[in-house]
């Protein structure tokens, strides 16, 4: 049986929201922020404007416990081992969080509570997991947009001899405006 050691975090904060904890005497890397009252780059450790005042995507690759205050009463907390932050100007336009790769079943398990807490809709989740439990390996993308900011939950199948399944999980305030061409020209009936 795994033991559930306590998470214990040092009460040393810094200012990027950087903490070490410990769990199971491991030390692991701890990042709290907080986007409930804004989405500025200034929440997040964003690197100094001046060295890349072009970038609009930043990552930090490291297996971290991650907890994000969304709104007064949503929380992510979870080990990920990747955070992509994207912006426009000075304001997040996501945040992406790639989860550790899982066998299916603890995939599957992972995202119905992600989905059950983020008001994702489960019923496309679990047709996702009856055609994998059939043998067909395919990506799910499940989405909330009715609420700010909107969340959404994807699930791919690795090409590893395990068949394991990575999930990232993804809060945005911003989509990316996509221009169609006009149909009709200006006065044309």
């Amino acid at each position: 049986m795994r033991s559930l050691a306590p998470i214990l975090c040092m009460r040393t904060l810094l200012a990027s929201g950087f903490i070490v904890t410990e769990i199971g005497g491991a030390p692991m890397e701890c990042w709290h922020w907080d986007v409930s009252e804004s989405h500025s780059i200034n929440v997040v450790p964003w690197p100094d404007e001046q060295a890349v005042h072009l970038e609009v995507l930043h990552h930090i690759a490291t297996e971290s416990q991650i907890t994000i205050k969304v709104s007064k009463d949503q929380t992510f907390r979870g080990v990920v081992d990747l955070v992509t932050f994207a912006r426009c100007d000075s304001s997040l336009l996501h945040i992406a969080l790639r989860l550790p790769r899982k066998p299916k079943d603890e995939a599957y398990v992972t995202a119905k509570s992600l989905a059950l807490q983020w008001d994702l809709p489960l019923d496309k989740l679990d047709q996702w997991k009856a055609q994998i439990d059939k043998g067909t390996l395919r990506p799910l993308l499940i989405v909330n947009t009715k609420v700010t900011p909107s969340i959404s939950l994807e699930i791919f199948p690795g090409l590893d001899a395990n068949h394991s399944f990575g999930l990232q999980f993804v809060i945005g305030w911003g989509m990316v405006q996509v221009h169609a061409p006009a149909t009709t020209q200006a006065g044309a009936e």
